[in-house]
């Protein structure tokens, strides 16, 4: 294990003690490491029911080693875990920044946040790494994801639980005041990465003893990460040491930069409990069991009994229609039974209990859809009964996935204090587009906000759910039924969505640029008119209402009144106009003032009536 020195009690606060941090360091993680083998025996233990790997160790090669020993295998842990896996981690999750009572300037912001956030999960393809982390909790109890800085961008990786070492006893109750990360590197990337260290680097050597085995030709150098978040007066400091000294040394004034999610809360300590621990004797009766059906099977065989000299076995052969003779009794054929069927259902039935144990229903290992299960209701009825079981799982996935966003929010702001014109970045501006945006301009720090955690899709997981759920919203709504179909996520669908989105788009993009920018830009004809007074309506009585300034609700309300002048019709031009003379039933000069001259006189008396004869 880790080198033990006169040092320990000298340097047991290593922070008070900068160029000699190493020495305490070192030696605390030494006696943390050596109270934890049982943990690590535990890890090992599951990985290999998961992995089918007869892994002696973690290290080098020991954990690739793999064996065929000629036994049947049904590994009910790794079904299990890849169906859970793929029942809820593919459930892309995406943080939401809003504001407590704030300005419509704070609440711009904490939009544009949400945005930032969301590029820099795509950026970092953290869906793709959060299902590793997944996986590592569903296995071994505990994920972690670590999110850093380099070359002044940010960056993310997955964390081998075994890398982690915490004081369990000061974790006991609630979150530990030291975290150590131990990691082997490369001794020439390490050297790349402290090129200022290169002398101490060189003479470094490895501080874990993990079974590596000497057929390896890597030369790795154990460095170690340790993290202690500022408490109370107490100030924070962050250090990254080797055997032989220390590499880096600040003051550390933010939370720990992991990410961990647990399958199951630990009650006690700092490290869960996972699907691989709960299946463990169901694996091994599935394997004591499946022992037992190979060598009953192996034994059975069809047997022919005779009494002593009656037949000739040389006379035994598989030609067609042959004729044998026997002298005293016929041989009797026996076929026996190899093995009772009960083996082969108590092996079923385990595995059944597996699934039913974890909370995960035969529909979802196999990927079939279930007959009669056509409309979007049933569909969502039926997740929703699957995810009841797991919701204590999903609230600590999306736990998880807001630890990421503040872990990347914490990350950004200190890049953007230590670059000088700041941090910018890709955002996503909608669900297609990204843009650059900067980090000050969407910085919500000393303001008050509430972080919530959505689905970025509601519909259900399948094409078919989808297409039948909008079919239902479109007879509620058929405006509602367009809005959702242009958000499908159905690759044979996107060329066509993004045609029908269009209208919607550019009314969207010219509202962005006049409430966010303060920029015009007049309707077109070609515009979908109708749909923008709709659109810009509801967007200046939502302004109104968020407090934007007057100048750019006024850039709305000019726009309105574009798109209703151009669907009035135009006024009929003068040579379209009809003449008075051409009015129907009357003479020319029956009109005042066509015809002849205006007669202004006074009326006559009535022209006499006729009597009758």
């Amino acid at each position: 294990m880790y080198q033990s020195d006169q040092y320990t009690n000298r340097y047991r606060r290593w922070w008070e003690h900068p160029k000699e941090a190493h020495h305490g360091i070192r030696d605390k993680v030494s006696a943390i490491d050596d109270s934890q083998t049982n943990q690590r025996e535990l890890n090992l233990h599951h990985l290999r029911l998961y992995s089918n790997f007869a892994a002696s160790s973690l290290a080098g090669s020991d954990y690739t080693i793999s064996y065929s020993d000629g036994r049947l295998k049904m590994n009910v842990v790794k079904a299990v875990i890849d169906t859970v896996c793929a029942h809820i981690s593919t459930i892309r999750t995406k943080p939401q920044y809003t504001t407590s009572g704030g300005s419509y300037s704070q609440k711009r912001k904490a939009r544009n946040l949400s945005k930032f956030v969301l590029g820099q999960f795509l950026y970092l393809k953290q869906y793709k790494l959060g299902l590793k982390v997944f996986r590592d909790a569903a296995i071994f109890g505990t994920g972690i994801e670590h999110v850093y800085r380099e070359d002044g961008d940010i960056k993310a990786e997955r964390v081998f639980p075994n890398e982690i070492i915490v004081d369990q006893r000061g974790a006991k109750f609630s979150a530990p005041r030291e975290i150590f990360r131990h990691k082997e590197v490369d001794r020439d990337t390490a050297i790349s990465l402290y090129p200022k260290h290169r002398k101490i680097l060189e003479d470094a050597s490895s501080m874990r003893d993990q079974g590596s085995g000497s057929d390896t030709v890597a030369d790795p150098v154990s460095l170690i990460e340790v993290h202690r978040p500022p408490c109370g007066r107490q100030k924070g400091h962050h250090a990254i040491i080797c055997s032989e000294g220390v590499l880096v040394f600040e003051e550390w004034a933010r939370r720990f930069p992991y990410s961990v999610f647990y399958w199951c809360d630990p009650v006690l300590g700092f490290y869960g409990t996972g699907l691989g621990k709960e299946l463990t004797e169901i694996q091994l009766e599935i394997n004591f069991t499946l022992q037992k059906i190979q060598k009953s099977m192996t034994l059975a065989a069809t047997q022919i009994w005779t009494r002593e000299g009656s037949i000739n076995r040389n006379a035994l052969n598989n030609e067609d229609l042959a004729v044998h003779e026997y002298k005293i009794d016929p041989p009797h054929v026996l076929n026996i039974e190899p093995i009772a069927k009960q083996y082969f259902e108590h092996c079923y039935t385990l595995w059944d209990k597996a699934f039913e144990l974890a909370g995960v229903s035969q529909i979802s290992a196999t990927g079939n859809k279930p007959s009669g299960l056509d409309s979007g209701v049933a569909l969502r009825t039926q997740q929703d009964i699957e995810s009841k079981r797991f919701q204590n799982v999903q609230q600590n996935w999306e736990d998880h996935t807001l630890d990421t966003g503040d872990c990347i929010v914490e990350t950004s702001r200190q890049i953007d204090e230590e670059t000088p014109g700041g941090y910018k970045s890709i955002a996503v501006s909608d669900d297609r587009s990204l843009e650059d945006m900067s980090f000050r301009d969407v910085d919500l720090k000393g303001s008050r906000f509430i972080v919530r955690v959505w689905p970025t899709s509601l519909l259900p997981a399948t094409p078919a759910g989808k297409l039948q759920t909008l079919k239902e919203l479109g007879e509620i709504n058929p405006e509602l039924q367009k809005l959702m179909m242009m958000r499908v996520d159905v690759p044979d669908l996107e060329a066509a969505t993004q045609l029908m989105a269009a209208p919607y788009d550019i009314i969207d993009l010219l509202l962005e640029r006049m409430l966010e920018h303060g920029e015009y830009r007049a309707p077109e004809p070609y515009y979908d008119l109708e749909l923008a007074l709709r659109l810009c309506q509801r967007a200046a009585i939502r302004a109104e209402i968020d407090g934007v300034s007057e100048e750019r609700v006024q850039l709305v309300r000019n726009f309105m009144s574009q798109c209703s002048e151009l669907l009035a019709p135009p006024p009929p031009s003068p040579e379209e106009v009809p003449p008075p003379s051409m009015a129907p039933g009357l003479p020319p000069d029956a009109v005042p003032g066509v015809g002849g001259p205006l007669d202004m006189s006074p009326p006559g008396p009535p022209p006499p009536v006729p009597m009758a004869a």
